[in-house]
């Protein structure tokens, strides 16, 4: 597996963009991130399966733990210690979990029109019969 990213502006402070999906990818955001990138270096990129970042070879690791997991990389890569994180749609539950998970890695959340924030399993109320 294969993660596209790309960085826009070259400001100090550093933000990861978390686009909306799953299955979106980061192009619908740039727009209305231009005035942002003014102000911080976004990091942005497609998240695992979305747009020009590859599945890998195992479909079945497209889940909640290893979209948090690909944050690391990203941090990791970006030289930064604790990340700021915007997250649109999906992406607010996506910085949300990741939060919860490494909060000691997070210096701030922006979350933009984002899905429920809700406990792992992340879906499992979208399985749920439903009545007639």
């Amino acid at each position: 597996m294969e993660l596209y990213y790309r960085t826009v502006g070259d400001a100090p402070d550093t933000a990861v963009v978390l686009h909306g999906g799953p299955g979106f990818d980061h192009g619908y955001l740039a727009p209305d991130l231009e005035p942002l990138a003014e102000s911080f270096t976004l990091f942005v990129y497609d998240q695992r399966g979305s747009g020009c970042s590859t599945l890998g070879s195992e479909p079945d690791l497209v889940n909640l733990e290893a979209h948090v997991a690909d944050l690391d990389p990203a941090r990791e890569h970006s030289g930064l210690e604790r990340l700021a994180i915007l997250g649109h749609s999906w992406g607010g539950p996506l910085a949300g979990q990741y939060a919860l998970a490494r909060p000691d890695r997070v210096s701030r959340l922006v979350l933009v029109s984002p899905e429920p924030i809700r406990e792992p399993p992340y879906g499992e109320h979208e399985s749920r019969a439903r009545l007639p």
